[in-house]
């Protein structure tokens, strides 16, 4: 699913969805916009990744995610 120009709220349910799979093993969500807007699909992406411990790949690069200032 990699240079389709996902935005967040696609994230967010896409994310969401995932949850209940267990089969899921790789996931390229390269080169899109999850993290572009105000809001970002983080909340949705941290609980995907919290359930779904047997995901042996998952690249999210270039997906514009920013890291708040500490």
């Amino acid at each position: 699913m990699h240079w389709n120009l996902l935005k967040y709220s696609f994230g967010q349910v896409l994310f969401s969805c995932l949850n209940e799979n267990d089969n899921l093993r790789v996931l390229d969500l390269s080169n899109n916009s999850l993290g572009k807007g105000e809001i970002q699909c983080t909340e949705e992406l941290c609980e995907f990744l919290k359930t779904n411990v047997d995901i042996i790949h998952l690249d999210l690069s270039y997906n514009y995610f920013d890291f708040p200032n500490s």
